[in-house]
């Protein structure tokens, strides 16, 4: 919306006219899936636009599209920008691999622990977790209980209190 704003701003300052047969001609052209002029007017109505608003919405997007028509009309390219393009849309990538299947070599290996203690201990930082937390709670509106206590008077906190 801002984006079609700006343009619609844009093709006043460029003076870009658009002529009313060229919007007649858009608006029918929106009309065809109607099948008839009162068939897109009741369409309208129902969904309260009034035509008048179509009528400048389609204006105002045939001279957007003059402006930008006229803005990629006048960009030229360089060879060297066809050439840089041409190159990454063609670029191939030629890979080789060998499937390697690690239980074929199990046995013939043999790490003893003072390897994994000295492989561990020069790799430390790679196997370092994150410390982690896990929290459960429960939320206690004490309004929701307000009805079912019943008041405890002073005598009876402090009795309570004497006897635990």
């Amino acid at each position: 919306m801002v984006r079609n704003e700006l343009l619609w701003q844009e093709t006043k300052k460029a003076k870009i006219k658009i002529s009313q047969q060229e919007v007649s001609e858009a608006v029918r052209e929106t009309m065809r899936p109607f099948g008839s002029q009162e068939a897109f007017v009741r369409f309208l109505e129902y969904r309260h636009i009034l035509y008048s608003d179509v009528e400048e919405d389609i204006k105002k997007q045939l001279a957007i599209n003059k402006l930008t028509q006229a803005i990629k009309s006048s960009t030229a390219v360089t060879e060297e920008e066809l050439k840089d393009y041409w190159i990454t849309q063609n670029e191939r990538i030629g890979v080789s691999y060998v499937v390697v299947k690690p239980e074929k070599y199990k046995d013939e290996i043999e790490v003893t622990k003072e390897e994994l203690q000295e492989y561990y201990d020069e790799y430390k930082e790679d196997f370092r977790v994150p410390e982690k937390v896990k929290v459960d709670y429960i939320l206690i509106k004490p309004d929701d209980f307000a009805d079912k206590v019943s008041e405890v008077s002073k005598e009876e906190l402090e009795n309570y209190y004497q006897e635990n």
